[in-house]
């Protein structure tokens, strides 16, 4: 019978594949009927062996007989060199701008990931539930670890992360994500006069900037130029996900998904975008004489979109 790490450890050293530092960290195990102890996965884990635990056998916050802590087990995982025994987390938000740094306990640990809030351990008053008097609260929607430091990914609700109500404790937003940011607040309240509020108000308007825009950028021949309009073009297509309720996060998310694909289709343009004669050969409706009077052929279904958006 197994009755300790070292047992079973005993048993992998003959199975499992080894590298110069001990285990290949591709190496996972399920334990089955062993009881899962947090000593057990971490002395697993500090040999690069992956423990895999039923979740019937885990419990988050609550100790039960014969299951495992979620929390207890993470923390198995972690090392300090502090004499407090706190680990050092470094918050980021969805785009994995470092909004802060904080610290963490096995407590604080356990109880972020039994709530799904953004829970630290200050060294002051002890366990920290951020938000909970301000209302700057914080989702939490991942945590990774680097043995003697978190990461905590969070959705940041409220003025932000810092004390002094700034978002991070480095200074404000810059670039995309703070239009992003400046856009989702104009959406909800824009000053008298607003040329954003204008465009969430007018449809056709904006519709017909983004395709201003997306053609300018096309003509542009200049770095600095394309740098412009390409800045033009990003505005007024973040005015249109902001319209519907869309984040950049959510624009993000979806670059993400496709760059994990495994297979992608061809990429060509659509009928009523081909423009040039060789693409147009394969176009409905085009033939050899529009192909020897110009060098360019635009579908005339291109033209009367453009015309009527435009109007």
């Amino acid at each position: 019978m197994l009755e300790s790490p070292r047992d079973v450890l005993g048993i992998l050293k003959g199975l499992l594949p080894k590298t110069q530092d001990g285990f290949a960290r591709s190496c996972a195990i399920s334990l089955g009927e062993l009881p899962a102890t947090a000593q057990l996965v971490g002395t697993l884990d500090k040999s690069g062996v992956d423990v895999l635990v039923d979740s019937s056998m885990l419990t988050i916050g609550s100790p039960e007989e014969g299951k495992l802590d979620v929390g207890d087990a993470f923390c198995s995982c972690l090392v300090t060199d502090r004499s407090d025994g706190l680990y050092t987390t470094v918050v980021v938000d969805e785009q994995r701008v470092a909004l802060g740094v904080a610290y963490s306990s096995v407590k604080s640990i356990s109880e972020a990931i039994r709530s799904g809030n953004g829970v630290y351990h200050s060294r002051s008053r002890g366990l920290w539930i951020k938000g909970l008097t301000s209302g700057a609260v914080q989702k939490l929607l991942r945590m990774d670890v680097d043995k003697d430091c978190l990461r905590f990914m969070v959705h940041q609700d409220g003025p932000g992360f810092c004390h002094l109500n700034t978002r991070t404790c480095y200074g404000g937003d810059s670039g995309i994500t703070a239009l992003d940011a400046l856009l989702q607040s104009r959406k909800k309240n824009s000053p008298p006069g607003s040329y954003t509020q204008r465009l969430f108000n007018d449809s056709k308007l904006l519709e017909s900037k983004i395709m201003e825009e997306a053609e300018e950028l096309c003509q542009a021949q200049t770095p600095n130029d394309v740098a412009w309009e390409a800045a033009d073009l990003i505005y007024f297509a973040l005015v249109r996900c902001a319209s519907m309720g869309v984040s950049l996060t959510d624009v993000e998310a979806h670059l993400d998904r496709r760059a994990r694909k495994m297979s992608r289709r061809p990429g060509n343009a659509k009928p009523k975008w081909t423009t040039t004669t060789e693409n147009a050969k394969e176009l409905p409706g085009t033939n050899d004489e529009a192909e020897s009077t110009s060098d360019i052929v635009v579908p005339a279904v291109a033209v009367a979109v453009k015309l009527v958006s435009i109007r």
